[in-house]
């Protein structure tokens, strides 16, 4: 289990057109219930927390290195 930093946190906030399932699945591959978690500070899987991790510092990387698909 893993929490995930306040910093991947906010940086996640500013990128939500929702706080609903139907707007954080597609943009991150989370149910509300995990949104829920992360927010509050709690752990989740950790190999769902190393790919938001890895979503966001990819949509944060040169065009060139941003991955293509999730």
């Amino acid at each position: 289990m893993k929490v995930v930093s306040q910093d991947i946190v906010e940086a996640m906030r500013a990128g939500l057109a929702g706080q609903t399932t139907a707007a954080l699945m597609p943009c991150y591959g989370i149910s509300y219930n995990t949104w829920r978690k992360v927010q509050s500070g709690s752990a989740i899987r950790r190999s769902v927390a190393e790919r938001l991790e890895q979503r966001l510092l990819g949509a944060n990387a040169p065009s060139r290195e941003r991955p293509t698909h999730f």
